[in-house]
């Protein structure tokens, strides 16, 4: 007797923690177990995964998404689960992280975990053999995987695709475009793009380090790397103080910003021949620091509380040769580097404000040289 193929959606939610969000069933399948919220596709409708994914997402947790809202994760498709069906199933990360946990409904209850909590519980047998080790491989990249399921409990899995979060296919990398202009980001559509592309697999790691950083902090308006740098994938890392009001107003550290800052940084690196996807720019302080629209100078205390965050950034830029230092206030942070990573090639460069580079012609061509010296160290890609 041919079975029946069934085919649902799966959200993997996550909090500002990034704890991940889990139903405990109270209907088949799944019953008693803790799974990922989800739900069947209206296939009489020819309703689309992605439709099926913010429906369910209202339905059952609140959330009005649209599909840029979404990453997909993960295909799984299994054969003859529990003997009574075949599934093929869309793996859905949620990007907006909700603030509380939905209220329960008929199909069960809602609970945040952190990840290390998942081994207590009880969970579907697929899901611990191999879809969440699957999904926490393959987050913010994409994974297809099919499972034979047998008579006598037997589970037979096969990898059929898998893109790693750290390693983009290259059609997924950004080139450097007629588009890409200084203080492109004073644009409110501009920054709707950028945001669009926080979970590409080699940002994924970075927006999740920026929310947890921000919730750690208790400061929501930590500005995100910037997509169209290298991400994960930089050769290099430009360190400066802290963001400017243009960066906590677009919400990205980013030679794009509409500042003179970011306008010299921008024309140094394209006139060095220094491709952006191979460069990522961070700050020491990585929160706002001042009043309004105007910054203060950092103090001490500041720069002690905000460069905690290399220890954990760092290990996440797998590729990276060298770090840049710009102005004296990173550069007041060279030793802690170094005690970080003895292997990264240190460079030292004024800082590109224009009351550095503007004001003083040597500033600028230092600056400059440095620019160029750090491309002709990455040299050819």
């Amino acid at each position: 007797m041919a079975l029946p193929y069934k085919i649902a959606t799966l959200l993997y939610c996550f909090n500002e923690r990034d704890e991940i969000l889990l139903l405990e069933r109270a209907q088949e399948p799944n019953l008693g177990l803790w799974s990922p919220p989800g739900g069947k596709l209206k296939t009489d409708t020819g309703e689309s995964p992605y439709a099926c994914a913010c429906r369910e997402a209202h339905e059952e947790l609140g959330l009005q998404l649209t599909p840029p809202d979404l990453h997909l994760t993960g295909l799984i498709s299994e054969h003859g689960y529990q003997g009574n069906a075949h599934w093929l199933m869309f793996l859905f990360e949620v990007k907006p992280r909700p603030k509380s946990t939905p209220p329960p409904m008929k199909e069960g209850r809602f609970e945040f975990f952190p990840r290390a909590a998942l081994s207590g519980l009880r969970l579907p047998q697929t899901d611990v053999e191999t879809i969440w080790p699957m999904f926490w491989q393959h987050r913010g990249g994409f994974f297809a995987a099919h499972c034979h399921c047998f008579a006598d409990g037997r589970n037979e899995w096969s990898l059929e695709a898998g893109v790693s979060p750290t390693q983009p296919p290259r059609e997924l990398a950004r080139t450097e475009s007629v588009g890409d202009t200084p203080k492109l980001l004073r644009c409110v559509e501009a920054q709707k793009t950028r945001r669009a592309e926080l979970f590409r697999p080699n940002v994924a790691p970075l927006t999740r380090f920026v929310e947890s950083l921000r919730a750690s902090q208790n400061k929501p308006e930590i500005p995100y790397f910037d997509p169209w740098d290298g991400g994960t994938d930089a050769e290099v890392l430009f360190l400066l103080e802290a963001p400017g009001p243009q960066a906590k107003g677009s919400g990205f550290i980013s030679r794009n910003n509409p500042d003179e800052t970011a306008k010299n940084f921008f024309l140094a690196n394209r006139e060095a021949g220094l491709n952006r996807q191979r460069t990522i720019t961070w700050n020491i302080i990585p929160w706002f620091i001042g009043e309004g629209a105007k910054i203060r100078p950092a103090t001490p205390h500041d720069i002690q509380e905000g460069i905690r965050s290399l220890r954990s950034l760092l290990p996440l830029l797998p590729r990276l040769k060298a770090v840049v230092l710009l102005g004296s206030k990173a550069q007041s942070c060279e030793a802690h580097i170094r005690s970080l990573s003895s292997q990264l090639r240190i460079f030292i460069a004024p800082h590109p404000s224009p009351q550095c580079l503007n004001r003083d012609s040597n500033k600028r061509r230092e600056f400059w040289a440095v620019i160029q010296e750090v491309s002709a160290y990455l040299g050819a890609p």
